[in-house]
């Protein structure tokens, strides 16, 4: 672990535009509805290169060619995770990241992050892009990672850790920095290595099929026929092969399938709030996909604490 951080709550549109100033042009999706969010960003120099400490409970963050055409990038992300789970896709790649983990990511790229709502930490390096083809040109790093247990990835974290020392001199954090360039330099010009027994085209095989789960739940979880059998048919595949897919996020279809639908929930009831309609919370469950309003009810208080009909105000409803 390279960095501790204290995360507090925070209005969503607040921590949005922090992530923002810190790393230019991204779009981020609450988690559950909310309109808060659990998280800290800090900037800090060491080595003479610049390093976010980010902690957040977000959905999805994600960086679109509308974003780089507003904002084009200056950097390449070295990401470390530092606690929790996040799948990363960059040009046509997909790397679901454990703590210790490591990727590359180029900010002239469409990319996309999904967190699955719960509070992950990571450290992000921010490399000087033109430096990076400079010194690595012709070489392919977008989306390139890098995993824990590999030497690059043990050297790369020590070599941070010393530059996190008090103290060191101007020449002491010259060298420091070569290093870890050099570290990365011989990371590219190795093929990809897996781990012993997780073979790449079944690791392969899992993240494309969680990927085109999520597409699939996300976009027709409001059917109140969705269900993991179905999703498992749709797909053509057997259950026990999707529920291995979702492991790989640490959840199951269910958790993924009703945290979308509980998040439509949240929508809706805000926007009742906010127009102060009347409508009743069992049409809403009903457009989100549930079928039994008690299931609905049972589940909204499990997760948030109190019952649909008293969110987002904390206060008993008529309607509900």
């Amino acid at each position: 672990m390279l960095t501790q951080l204290k995360p507090e709550v925070m209005p969503f549109d607040q921590f949005a535009a922090s992530l923002q100033s810190v790393c230019g042009a991204f779009e981020m999706f609450p988690a559950d509805g909310r309109e808060t969010v659990r998280g800290h960003i800090s900037r800090e120099t060491y080595a003479g290169l610049e390093m976010a400490m980010i902690g957040k409970d977000v959905q999805r963050v994600r960086r679109t060619e509308a974003d780089i055409q507003a904002k084009p990038g200056e950097h390449v992300f070295l990401i470390i995770q530092e606690e929790g789970q996040a799948l990363m896709q960059q040009a046509g790649t997909s790397t679901l990241m454990g703590p210790g983990d490591m990727i590359l990511i180029d900010s002239t790229v469409p990319s996309e992050f999904t967190f699955f709502g719960k509070y992950m930490r990571h450290l992000s390096i921010h490399l000087d892009r033109c430096e990076m083809l400079d010194r690595f040109g012709g070489m392919d790093f977008s989306g390139r990672s890098i995993r824990q247990e590999s030497l690059s990835a043990r050297a790369l974290s020590a070599l941070i850790a010393s530059a996190f020392e008090e103290g060191a001199s101007e020449r002491r954090s010259s060298f420091l920095k070569d290093a870890i360039f050099g570290v990365l330099g011989a990371v590219l010009c190795e093929a990809p290595v897996r781990p012993e027994g997780q073979p790449a085209d079944a690791d392969l095989f899992n993240r494309q099929l969680l990927e085109m789960a999520m597409a699939s739940i996300d976009h027709g979880f409001a059917n109140s026929a969705m269900s993991p059998g179905h999703l498992a048919e749709e797909l053509g595949v057997p259950i026990r092969t999707l529920q291995r897919a979702f492991a790989c996020a640490g959840m199951t279809p269910t958790d993924y399938l009703l945290r979308r639908r509980l998040e439509r929930a949240c929508q809706l009831l805000i926007e009742r709030c906010r127009a102060g309609s009347k409508r009743l919370v069992s049409t809403i469950a009903y457009e989100c996909g549930f079928n039994d309003v008690s299931y609905f009810n049972r589940q909204f208080r499990r997760a948030f604490g109190c019952s649909p009909g008293q969110y987002p105000q904390g206060s008993a409803d008529a309607n509900a």
